[in-house]
Parts: structure tokens; C-alpha cells; sequence
């Protein structure tokens, strides 16, 4: 049953519905209902061996307190009762993964293989796109976007899923481990032509934790992955330069790529909502603006940039934006819970034999990490399909 459970979640992605530009609240129903119909499965057959009661137990109550306590500055209340009722959705994504999780021990393999078939729709989809554009397309077009809102929620959910590959690539049979390379170099192309500079300093962290594991274990191993990440570079910077519509003012190349100076538009519109949501918590430091409310309170510090009326919705920066939303305890909950997975994995790495499955989750952690601190992950259903189930495998192998 976990298996099955782990496909539902997981096809979130593929949820559809072509009359709207965003897609997350239809996704996010569905994802509500699938676990609300495993809940009530699970209350139905409640023996579990595996007891995640009291962990889930002492968190609910805390964020429940938490988000009500933010709620009494909220400006707009609906908007704070969305966000909670997400954010829920999530808990019981974990909570349903370890209940299920508790009929028979999991398989790593079999959990791979699973990510790593909706890693090969996702590159499928690219596939399809690239065909169809082949002479016209260029980096960060919208079209890369795949059954995303967004390019760079795209990003992130490729590399959520790739190391997953890794684990193929160095425990399976022969003809996956093959097919599991073809996917990575697909993979990693697709991310050089959707071009996110958080997702290359995710792919960079990837790489650098895969060279530590194997650098001494399995030297082919390491060779072969420099090899694809290489060469899907290089391919994909001729086909850009050789590109029809290739043009320096539209395309980014390694110097645009590494460029964080403040003429970037990107990079610099995050820092004027960072100086906004710094700003508000001088204001309201200890039970913030109200969970959600951010939407409203950022019109105070961006007016004059404000085209019509496009408002910025998030701060690109999770972190930030909880503090801003809940105040100070809301942002130690929330840093905490993260510090605490974190000192599993890595406590699990100092006192036990080498584990790969170890590795592969910090890999993961470490990307959805880094993408908290430069987009806004916890509002996306995509990525949100993809995160609990990794919090959920973290704490399965600990309590194990």
C-alpha cells in the first residue's frame, strides 16, 4: 500500500486543469483529498508497527498555536486559513507515509525506481517540447515550464528526484543503471536550458556529495557523472549558440549565470523583498502580519515598483517570509524542524557504516533547503507533492 500511496501523491504533478494560469488549487484538492481517503483507510485498519503518533502528536499542536496566535494581526483571515489548511495537508502527507510505511519494512529500491519514473515524465515532457521547438527554442523560455507553473519550480522538481538516480545507477540491475544514466544526462541538460541559478547551485551541492561518497568507493562511478554533467553543458551551450534565435540580450551564458550584482532584475528584486520583510519584522516582531498575509502587507514597501496589478505574492525566501508571517516562534518552529532533520542525517553519517540511503535524503534536504532560501517551495503544490514524502523517509530510517 505504501507504494500505491507514494504514485498518488506523487502524480499531484500531472493534475491538469487548463482553464486557470496556476494550477496549485486544483492540485492541492487533490492532493487534500488523497489524503484524507488514506487517513480514513488508516483509522480503519489502525494496527501500525511502526508509532508515529507521538512524533506527529507534539508538532500538530505547536504549529496549530503558532499560526492561530499570527492569525489575530492577520489583515485578510481567509488568506491565513488557506495557508493553514496547506500547510495540514502536508503534516498528514508525512503522518500517512509513516502509517503505511508501518505495514512492512520499505524498500529503497523499490522507492527509486518510483521517483525515478516520474523524473523520466517530467524529461519526457521536455523531450516533446524540445522536438516541437527545436530551432527556435531558447533558454528560460516558458514553454521549459513542462506541466509546471513555473520554470524554476520545474528545476526543482528534477532535482528533487535525481538523487534518487544515483541510488539506481549504484544498487540496480544493469539495463536501469544504463537507462538511469540516459535520464540523468537528460536531466542535467534540461537544467542547463532552463538556466535557474539556484537550481545550478542545488546540482553543484548534488555533485559535490556524490564525489565525497564515491570518490574513494567508486572512482568509475564519479568519472561517468563528470562525464554527463559535462557534456550536457557543452551540448546545450552549442545548441543555444548555434541556436536560430540566439541572441547575447536574451540568452544567459556562464557569465550571466554566475552574475549576482544588483543590475540583475532577478536577483534584484529578492533583495528589495528581503529589505521589505526585514523591515516589517522590525514592525512586528513577535506574532508577524498574519500567516499568508504577506500578499497584502508587501504592497506597503513595493507600490512603486508594481506594474497594474501584479503584487509580489512571496518573498522568495521561506524563511524570511515565515518570520515575517508568524514572528519569531513561527521561524524557530519552522528553523527547528529543519536543523532536526538535518542532525539525523548527519548524526546517522558519523555513527554508523557508510549508507547510501543516507546520503541520497541529505542530497535532498539540501536542495529543497536551498530552494526555500531562494523561491517559495512551501506554497507550490509540485514541489509540496515531493517534500513530505522525504520527511517521511527521513524519519522512517531514524526510527528504524
Amino acid at each position: 500500500m505504501i507504494y500505491i500511496y507514494l504514485i498518488l501523491v506523487l502524480s499531484t504533478l500531472l493534475i491538469r486543469d487548463t482553464s486557470v494560469i496556476d494550477l496549485i488549487g486544483i492540485q492541492w484538492l487533490y492532493l487534500s483529498l488523497i489524503n484524507t481517503l488514506s487517513l480514513a483507510y488508516n483509522f480503519l485498519k489502525p494496527a501500525r508497527p511502526f508509532n508515529c503518533d507521538k512524533i506527529l502528536k507534539a508538532i500538530i499542536p505547536l504549529i496549530l498555536i503558532v499560526f492561530a496566535i499570527s492569525c489575530f494581526n492577520s489583515t485578510v483571515i481567509k488568506l491565513s486559513l488557506i495557508d493553514i489548511a496547506r500547510y495540514f495537508v502536508i503534516i498528514l502527507t508525512v503522518y500517512n507515509f509513516l502509517l503505511f510505511s508501518g505495514e512492512k519494512p520499505i524498500n529503497f529500491l523499490i522507492i527509486s525506481r518510483i521517483f525515478s519514473i516520474f523524473l523520466l515524465i517530467d524529461i519526457l515532457e521536455f523531450l516533446f517540447i524540445y522536438y516541437q521547438n527545436f530551432n527556435n527554442l531558447i533558454p528560460r523560455a516558458s514553454e521549459l515550464k513542462a506541466f509546471t507553473s513555473n520554470i524554476n519550480i520545474n528545476a526543482f522538481i528534477i532535482l528533487l528526484k535525481i538523487p534518487f538516480l544515483f541510488y539506481l545507477i549504484l544498487k540496480d540491475i544493469k539495463w536501469i543503471r544504463i537507462l538511469a544514466f540516459v535520464i540523468l544526462f537528460i536531466s542535467v541538460y534540461n537544467l542547463f536550458w532552463i538556466q535557474s541559478r539556484a537550481s545550478f547551485v542545488a546540482l553543484f551541492s548534488i555533485f559535490t556529495i556524490l564525489v565525497y561518497i564515491n570518490f574513494q568507493r567508486n572512482k568509475k562511478f564519479i568519472i561517468y557523472s563528470l562525464i554527463i554533467l559535462i557534456s550536457a553543458f557543452s551540448l546545450s551551450n552549442y545548441h543555444i549558440s548555434n541556436n536560430t534565435n540566439y541572441s547575447s540580450s536574451n540568452v544567459s551564458r556562464i557569465a550571466s549565470i554566475t552574475d549576482i550584482s544588483g543590475e540583475d532584475e532577478s536577483i534584484s528584486s529578492r533583495l528589495r523583498y528581503y529589505k521589505g520583510g526585514i523591515q516589517q519584522i522590525k514592525k512586528t516582531p513577535i506574532i508577524g502580519v498574519g500567516i499568508g498575509n504577506w500578499k497584502i502587507n508587501s504592497i506597503n514597501y513595493d507600490r512603486q515598483y508594481m506594474d497594474d496589478y501584479t503584487v509580489p505574492y512571496h518573498m522568495h525566501n521561506d524563511f524570511l517570509q515565515i518570520f515575517v508571517e508568524t514572528g519569531l516562534f513561527g521561524f524557530l518552529l519552522y528553523t527547528c524542524f529543519f536543523i532536526y532533520l538535518f542532525y539525523i542525517l548527519v548524526n546517522k553519517i558519523i555513527k554508523e557504516d557508510f549508507n547510501v540511503k543516507t546520503f541520497i535524503l541529505l542530497m535532498c534536504l539540501i536542495t529543497y533547503v536551498i530552494d526555500a532560501n531562494l523561491n517559495f517551495p512551501h506554497e507550490r503544490s509540485e514541489i509540496q507533492s515531493i517534500f513530505p514524502l522525504i520527511i517521511g523517509l527521513i524519519l522512517y530510517f531514524e526510527k528504524k
